[in-house]
């Protein structure tokens, strides 16, 4: 047969019908049990012939002789386009060496046809195997889209990887990179992928990989799965890692996803990207994939994990959902798969058995939300300066058996107080650590400044990170005084369920984070001083105290003039009706006195205000009380008595009070209403006219 026949591939094609399987056993060195699997509708994977590994490979198509690899296969040229391709692939030849191969098995004689194909004859029967190298092509970009240089990336027949780097120099490509001139090593330029990073509208999440191949096989997903995520890297692998530090700068600020291969470089590698993102104060969580134990080789990476999940026939939006949720590190055994939804349930007994811890004992609970309400000037800010004063130093409080507690730092919301002049000078007057006592200002996002919000949970897990870094210490509070100031953009704090889509997922963050969040409202105007009446006067919708663990009232005390208490009216961690009010007040030196008083009142208002018909009422009979002290004589049958003279027709019974209302002090009504309350008894004697006051009542009022 001439070295270069020519051979009619529809001819081969059809010559092949029926005969597929055996093309794949015979030629290719399929296994037996693939293709009695395949001849069965068995779609199971079996070890691969080709490179070794199991549970990777299967015949997707017995007719048109398709087979596939997950870690052999890169496209449909390499097996998995049809029995050609196979020969081709388990080979390692040409094209024409695969129609070559395949005509002779067939028998079929080479043609001259249109759609024939020339064929070197020099093949055997089955040609030896012979891997090609593999060249993939990576360019960096500018944010412009300029190409500023390249990876080249080179996989030999033995298995081993090369990598060049080029850079665009005068018009062409020059290996290798100049030198910064900071440190001498090679200067990168650019992240991978730098104008899909700049495009920050709608972006939720950055994930940073180790290679240009894992990039692009997230971002394939990441457009197939339809979500506005983006994956980046740095050229030169695992060893440049600690150089991020040089690039977050110029990143939109979205939490950062960090995936590294399973071995110890990558493990490395992981390692000092988290700290290069989390030291700029971004929302970071990392993850890096097991390798199955059937993988050959090392550094098993999220392009081998996504290549294993299209194996297993997962579509591509199940994959990315498999991958956020194990980037979260979601419990596996408490996901349930149902019709392409993941449910997670769990069982009560699977509940860790836990009691309430307390950044202050009995008052305001850890990994919780408490709420502080109270009227301007009852002391809300004092206190609250006071506490977290306590907190900086570990400074025990007065409930509290020890004498010292290990010093933690608080955040605080920049709120309506003036830092330097109000909410500095407070916290210095309690003797707070200053530098433990750190203020929220507001964040960066898409070159602009804005104000930090309860709905920008991973603005606020950054603000807690770079706390802790800045004061050493764990961060154990947050403050938010007044919460008007945090409910963000478009929350209407009077409908529940705007109110609800902030909290609830504040109150999951806080039990994450072990962290005390103490929220500062002010209370709506009321008359009524009815206990159930109370939580409906915290400003906002009912949701507002409902989300929070705790909640109390402030007031000033009338009954201790200088004094303010803090009442609890409702709680989930104890019986607030039996909690001790906190009362306290502050000296001359800016001292802090506090006690505990068990006393329970019904109404929360010592002295309620009275409306002016009380007033008049209780006027009158306090005038009269005095009346009788001042002007009355003890008489043993009738009581404390006052003689009014001769008895005249005509006379009523509340004619000795025409002085008071004379003086506008009395009305006629209130008068007699008065003297029905007090029982005053109008009587005569021998033509005397007295009144008198029963001894069961105080004369001296």
């Amino acid at each position: 047969m001439a070295m270069n026949a020519r051979y009619d591939v529809d001819a081969i094609k059809r010559a092949a019908n029926g005969k597929t399987l055996d093309i794949l056993h015979d030629l290719c060195g399929v296994p037996n049990d693939v293709i009695d699997a395949a001849l069965a509708g068995n779609n199971r994977e079996f070890p691969c012939p080709k490179c070794g590994g199991s549970t990777r490979f299967r015949v997707t198509s017995f007719d048109r002789g398709r087979v596939y690899c997950s870690h052999c296969c890169r496209d449909k040229s390499e097996g998995s386009g049809d029995f050609l391709s196979a020969v081709k692939w388990f080979n390692d030849c040409s094209f024409s060496e695969a129609l070559s191969l395949v005509a002779d098995y067939l028998g079929v004689e080479p043609t001259t046809g249109d759609s024939s194909v020339s064929a070197s004859r020099h093949a055997p029967t089955v040609a030896p195997p012979r891997r090609e190298e593999r060249v993939d092509v990576y360019y960096y970009e500018t944010q412009r889209g300029e190409r500023l240089w390249r990876v080249v990336r080179t996989e030999r027949p033995d298995g081993s990887k090369t990598f060049k780097q080029e850079r665009f120099e005068n018009g062409g490509w020059v290996a290798g990179l100049l030198p910064d001139p900071n440190d001498g090593k090679k200067a990168i330029p650019v992240p991978y992928n730098a104008c899909a990073l700049k495009a920050t509208l709608g972006l939720i999440e950055i994930y940073v990989v180790e290679g240009e191949k894992c990039a692009d096989a997230l971002n394939e997903l990441f457009r197939l799965a339809g979500t506005r995520r983006v994956a980046t890297t740095l050229a030169g692998g695992s060893s440049q890692a600690s150089r991020w530090r040089l690039f977050v700068s110029g990143l939109p600020r979205v939490p950062v996803v960090v995936l590294g291969d399973d071995d110890k470089p990558g493990r490395k590698a992981v390692d000092e990207t988290v700290e290069a993102f989390r030291n700029a104060g971004f929302d970071v969580r990392a993850k890096i994939f097991d390798a199955p134990p059937t993988f050959r080789g090392a550094g098993y990476d999220v392009a081998d994990w996504i290549a294993d999940r299209r194996a297993e026939g997962l579509t591509d939006l199940l994959i990315f959902d498999r991958l956020d949720r194990e980037t979260r590190q979601e419990e596996k055994t408490n996901e349930t798969p149902s019709e392409g939804l993941f449910v997670k349930i769990r069982s009560l007994d699977e509940y860790e058995d836990r009691d309430f811890e307390w950044i202050w004992p009995g008052y305001f609970p850890t990994a919780g939300i408490s709420l502080v309400g109270g009227e301007p000037g009852v002391g809300k800010s004092t206190l609250l300066a006071w506490f977290a004063a306590s907190l900086s130093v570990g400074r025990p409080f007065p409930n509290e058996p020890f004498e010292e507690r290990e010093p933690c730092s608080v955040l605080m919301f920049r709120g309506e107080d003036d830092v330097s002049r109000v909410v500095k000078k407070k916290a210095a007057q309690f003797g707070a650590d200053l530098s433990k006592i750190i203020v929220f200002e507001e964040f960066t996002e898409a070159g602009k400044f804005v104000p930090p919000s309860l709905q920008r949970l991973d603005s606020l897990a950054a603000a807690v990170d770079a706390t802790e870094r800045k004061t050493g210490v764990p961060c154990r509070a947050i403050f938010v005084d007044p919460i008007s100031i945090a409910w963000g953009d478009g929350v209407d704090s009077n409908k529940q369920t705007d109110v609800r889509a902030v909290l609830r997922p504040l109150q999951v963050f806080v039990e994450e984070r072990n962290l005390a969040a103490i929220l500062v409202t002010h209370l709506r105007k009321s008359g009524t001083n009815d206990k159930s009446s109370l939580k409906d006067r915290f400003i906002g919708a009912i949701d507002v105290i409902a989300a929070a663990r705790v909640a109390y009232l402030l007031r000033s005390l009338r009954k201790r003039p200088g004094y303010s208490e803090m009442r609890c009216v409702k709680s989930n961690c104890f019986d607030y009706r039996n909690v001790d009010a906190l009362q306290w007040t502050m000296d001359a030196n800016g001292e802090l006195y506090m006690d505990f008083d068990a006393g329970k009142d019904d109404d929360f208002d010592a002295e309620p205000k009275k409306s002016k018909k009380e007033e008049k009422e209780e006027a009158a009979r306090r005038w009269v009380l005095n009346y009788f002290s001042e002007h009355g004589t003890d008489d043993p049958e009738h009581g404390r008595t006052v003689r009014r003279g001769q008895y005249k027709p005509g006379d009523d019974a509340d004619g000795i009070w025409v002085a008071a209302k004379n003086n506008d002090l009395l009305a006629r009504d209130t008068i007699r209403e008065a003297l029905s309350a007090l029982r005053v008894e109008a009587w005569n004697f021998k033509k005397e006219y007295y009144f008198s006051l029963p001894h069961s009542e105080p004369a001296d009022g």
